[in-house]
């Protein structure tokens, strides 16, 4: 049910009469009814998350960028970061839902992975969680790890 589909007589009235929102000269709907009409026609939209489930070891991709990456896995899984490819200001989120540690490499030597000093490259266990972030000052071979990470 979205938020619009239940408003009631009461709930308007509430609101109505409310000394803010009264002297507002608010031209909206005036009744319930009118309410339920407008949600009808005009609904609430809805939002989908972008989940990714991670099964296998393999390189991250343009199309993992602003996706969520997850894994269930009972093994070990390696992202592995290439040259260029998480642009300034653009993030991957990551979450190690299995017991397998879920980690990041660099592809080559010209990546640098950024992490808060004594911090690793590796998710902290089950049910963690971090960030890949890439660099606001555009450097494109220049990502930051935020979260729950361990050496």
């Amino acid at each position: 049910m979205q938020a619009r589909d239940s408003v009631t007589a009461e709930m308007y009235y509430w609101v109505s009469t409310w000394e803010d929102f009264g002297g507002s000269e608010y031209t909206g709907p005036n009744t319930a009814e009118e309410v339920a009409v407008l949600a009808e026609h005009d609904p609430l939209p809805t939002i989908t998350p972008l989940l990714r489930e991670l099964t296998v070891s393999r390189e991250i991709t343009a199309a993992d960028i602003g996706v969520r990456l997850y894994s269930r896995s009972s093994s070990a899984i390696v992202l592995t970061i290439p040259e260029g490819i998480v642009l300034p200001g653009k993030r991957i989120d990551l979450a190690q839902l299995g017991t397998g540690p879920l980690s990041l490499a660099a592809k080559d030597g010209n990546i640098t992975i950024r992490v808060k000093s004594g911090k690793g490259l590796k998710l902290d266990g089950q049910y963690s969680h971090a960030s890949l972030i890439g660099d606001e000052d555009g450097d494109p071979d220049l990502v930051t790890l935020i979260g729950e990470v361990v050496s």
